[in-house]
């Protein structure tokens, strides 16, 4: 992936058919989809359903049930490459783990990369690449020369927004010399508490407390595999 640009995935998706017109077996991919609930009919209507994004929806302070008026119910993850090698990988550990409480991912995270659970939705957050999948330790540290920034933002639903905000303070020292940021958003009679924060590497993210309703909602999904985290979804 070219620097600067970034990828994400819905959590929507499945049953395909081979070329040959053949339906074809579930994969691991399936069963990870299926575990978070997504019934087969699901994914099968989701999948890559064009539809027209509503102007309000460009706004980082958009309402929950009007993002799911698109039909997607979650990003299941976005991939932020950082630069510097190990060095990278620290700073993504500070501000990931330590200062937005996610938990690691015990599966996708190697020694080239960090997978952070942010509830159900992951950073995938490679700082080099493995030069032999057999051998998890025989990999290309600083692989990338510049951090993959969003050119938008991700918004994301906290379980504990007061805590989240008292851990990235905790950690504002340490990242002093990167472009972190965290600044409050006014609150409106539309918009309770949120955060906007900028990561050590230029990504914006509008952190916002979740509605009781809302993790309720993303709760019924299923959880990634890890430890708990101060997320309940991207």
């Amino acid at each position: 992936m070219r620097a600067g640009a970034v990828s994400t995935t819905a959590a929507l998706a499945l049953p395909r058919t081979t070329a040959a017109g053949r339906a074809r077996q579930p994969s691991r991919e399936d069963s990870r989809f299926a575990c978070r609930g997504l019934s087969p009919t699901e994914n099968a209507a989701a999948r890559f359903r064009p539809w027209a994004v509503p102007a309000a929806m460009t706004s980082p302070l958009t309402s929950f049930d009007l993002a799911q008026a698109s039909g997607i119910l979650l990003i299941d993850h976005v991939n932020f490459a950082v630069p510097y090698g190990a060095e990278g990988n620290r700073i993504a550990k500070l501000f990931y783990l330590e200062g937005l409480g996610c938990s690691t991912h015990p599966f996708g995270t190697r020694p080239w990369q960090l997978h952070a659970n942010f509830g159900l939705s992951q950073f995938h957050i490679p700082h080099g690449f493995p030069n032999d999948f057999a051998d998890p330790n025989a990999y290309c540290a600083g692989s990338f020369e510049a951090p993959h920034v969003l050119d938008g933002h991700v918004v994301l639903w906290a379980s504990d927004l007061p805590s989240i905000e008292a851990r990235l303070a905790s950690v504002s020292e340490q990242l002093q010399a990167t472009k972190f940021r965290v600044q409050r958003v006014a609150e409106t009679a539309e918009q309770g508490p949120c955060l906007r924060v900028t990561c050590p590497f230029g990504n914006l993210l509008y952190i916002k407390q979740a509605p009781q309703e809302v993790a309720e909602r993303l709760a019924k999904r299923g959880a990634q595999p890890g430890g708990r985290s101060l997320g309940v979804a991207m």
